[in-house]
Order: structure tokens, then C-alpha cells, then sequence
């Protein structure tokens, strides 16, 4: 009786906050119908537009937003080294990643024969060695990692304005960091995979399924989005404005 009242529970939390969710895009788009139809409402929209647009370029070019997003990208792909050499010594052993013809055919499409090729020679010598994965090579990639994650979050902190930062445990820390690489790691396996396994190949090639190809972009960069905020900011962010925020970051970037 006790599964089966907190099976009911967890069902009914994920209704509520499934209805939660449905009326906040449905109270925007109200007001969004309300200040086009509107004419009073509209030359308020237009205001408040000229408004934001000064707003934004004050702070995008007082706080250096092109800065901090250079030094953001240099030290993201300097810290995704070890992470992509790891993957790259235990891929290739994974049968339904198949990740050598999957570089091979990335490769073949997008470079010219003769690139192609001298591409393809350095991938293969890069795969097939297989060295020792020891202590020393685990530590160094912790290490790489928890500090992309902290660079990261600290970004996300000044994003939100944030003055003060909140002091958290070390335990809350490391959940969050190893429940962003796991997560994040299994995300990735499923998109490589999702295409090399037999039974959901022939599902997608389906023509009543074929539709769903056209949602899973914008429904993954939803969740992708609401889990970073989620889970890397130092606050926790109310949930109406972390979907909303979500929800409509998405539409506007797909």
C-alpha cells in the first residue's frame, strides 16, 4: 500500500506541475494576443521594446558580455580536452556507439578528399591504441572537470546578478557536479546511439512516428536549458521564470 500511495504521489506532483507549466504558457500567450489586438496595450509594447533595447545594450556592453563569453568559450574547450580524450579511449569499445564510422562518415561529408583523408589516417591512429586508463589519468580528469563546472556556475552566477555568493557544502557541490556529468554523459550516448540501434532505426523510419523528429530538437533544448539552471547557478531559481525563461529561449533560438 505504501508503493503504491507514493507511486500516486509522485503521479499526481508531476500532473500538478505539468498543469502549472501549460497555464504559465497560456497566460503569456494571452498577453501577448492582448498587446497585439490591443491598441493601448500596443503602444505600451513599443515602449517598453525601445526600453529593453537601450537596457540590454547598457549592460551587454558595461558588464563585457563579449569578454566574458570569449574567456567562457577558451576555457570550456581547453577543459572539454581530457573529457573528449576519455571518451575517446572508451567509445570505440562501446559496439553500439560505432563511434569510428559515425567520425569517418562526419568527416567524409564535410571536408574535401584530400583533408578527408589525412583527417580519417589521425583518427584511426587516435582510436586504435589503447592506453592504460590509471589513477594519475582519472585524477587529471576530475580535476579538468570540477574546475570547468566551477568556471561555469560562477558564469551562470553573474548572469543572474548575482552580489553574494551562497555558501553551499561540499557534498550539495559534488551532487551537482556528478549529476551534471552523468547526465549530460548519458544524453550524448543517447543521441549518438539512437540512430545505430536496429529497433528504434526502424521506429523513426516509420512515417506516423516521423513527425515526433520534428519536436525532440526543441523539447531536448528545453530540458537541456532548465537543467543547466537548475542545476549549476549557486540559487535556486523560481520555477515559473526558470520555464519561462526555458520555454521561450527555445522558440526564439529553434
Amino acid at each position: 500500500m505504501s508503493k503504491k500511495k507514493q507511486n500516486k504521489g509522485v503521479f499526481q506532483k508531476l500532473l500538478l506541475w505539468l498543469y502549472s507549466y501549460i497555464k504559465i504558457v497560456i497566460s503569456d500567450l494571452k498577453k501577448i494576443y492582448q498587446s497585439i489586438t490591443v491598441p493601448q496595450q500596443r503602444k505600451k509594447v513599443f515602449g517598453n521594446i525601445w526600453t529593453f533595447i537601450k537596457t540590454f545594450y547598457q549592460r551587454f556592453m558595461g558588464e563585457g558580455i563579449l569578454k566574458e563569453s570569449a574567456s567562457l568559450t577558451y576555457i570550456t574547450i581547453l577543459g572539454f580536452v581530457p573529457f573528449i580524450n576519455f571518451l575517446v579511449l572508451i567509445a570505440p569499445d562501446l559496439p553500439f556507439l560505432n563511434l569510428g564510422d559515425k567520425l569517418r562518415e562526419l568527416v567524409v561529408q564535410n571536408f574535401i578528399p584530400s583533408s578527408a583523408n589525412a583527417i580519417i589516417n589521425f583518427l584511426d591512429k587516435l582510436i586504435m591504441p589503447k592506453v592504460g586508463f590509471n589513477i594519475f589519468n582519472f585524477v587529471i580528469l576530475i580535476v579538468s572537470s570540477y574546475s570547468l563546472f566551477s568556471v561555469i556556475r560562477g558564469t551562470f552566477d553573474r548572469i543572474l546578478s548575482m552580489q553574494l555568493k551562497s555558501s553551499q557544502d561540499t557534498i550539495t557541490q559534488l551532487v551537482k557536479f556528478f549529476g551534471t556529468i552523468v547526465f549530460g554523459l548519458l544524453i550524448i550516448v543517447l543521441l549518438f546511439s539512437s540512430s545505430s540501434i536496429p529497433i528504434i532505426s526502424r521506429l523513426l523510419k516509420s512515417p506516423v512516428l516521423q513527425w515526433i523528429m520534428v519536436i525532440v530538437p526543441f523539447v531536448l533544448q528545453f530540458l537541456a536549458i532548465m537543467f543547466l539552471y537548475m542545476l549549476l547557478p549557486s540559487v535556486r531559481i523560481n520555477r515559473a521564470s526558470l520555464f519561462r525563461g526555458a520555454f521561450w529561449t527555445t522558440v526564439i533560438w529553434v
